[in-house]
């Protein structure tokens, strides 16, 4: 799905005259930069998984990986998904709907449009779309800052490589403490 956003963005782009992979350089150094820049957005996430419990992704991550998967394939899974997520996303809000709305209203304009349509298209409840939208705002002034599609690519991968996985090992913790919790309730009732 989200590397169909990135064909669907340089589609509309061809067609409305904006090339969104236009500022992508692909080189190691942005890809690096890219990810060290996605360590204050986790950084957040995880103080809000203090706050509030996301047993909604770790259901997800579940979907994706089953319970049995081993740990080395669902890192590999999880690189290769978030990585078409980052590039197919980051092509449609960025260097799409960011860079074409700058165009024609001046890059902060752009920077809150982008954001803004970024939080909408993740269907989620009114928190979720407010942090999404800021995250996305975030990756709109990485862009804007760098110029180079590649760092905010990068960027949204590494989190949602992050987020993936700490989602999938928390659900398979849980899931072990309520086998054993499990275990221990019905070792109590034999013993009556």
């Amino acid at each position: 799905m989200a590397a169909a956003l990135g064909t669907l963005g340089v589609t509309v782009g061809q067609v409305v005259d904006v090339f969104p992979l236009a500022t992508l350089s692909l080189q190691p150094a942005m890809f690096l930069l890219g990810a060290v820049l996605a360590m204050p957005l986790f950084g957040i996430d995880a103080l809000l998984q203090n706050v509030q419990e996301d047993t909604a992704s770790e259901v997800y991550s579940l979907s994706i990986f089953g319970t049995t998967t081993p740990v080395l394939s669902v890192v590999a899974l999880a690189a290769a998904v978030t990585l078409a997520t980052g590039v197919g996303e980051e092509t449609l809000f960025r260097g799409l709907i960011q860079q074409g709305v700058a165009s024609l209203a001046g890059p902060w304009v752009g920077l809150v449009v982008g954001a803004g349509v970024f939080g909408l298209a993740h269907k989620m409840g009114p928190s979720d779309v407010l942090f999404i939208s800021l995250s996305g705002a975030y990756m709109g002034l990485v862009f804007l800052q760098y110029g180079d599609l590649t760092v905010p690519i990068a960027t949204h991968a590494t989190y949602d490589f992050l987020i993936l996985c700490g989602a999938y090992f928390r659900a398979k913790k849980r899931m072990s403490r309520s086998s054993v919790n499990l275990e221990e309730h019905q070792g109590k009732g034999r013993g009556r």
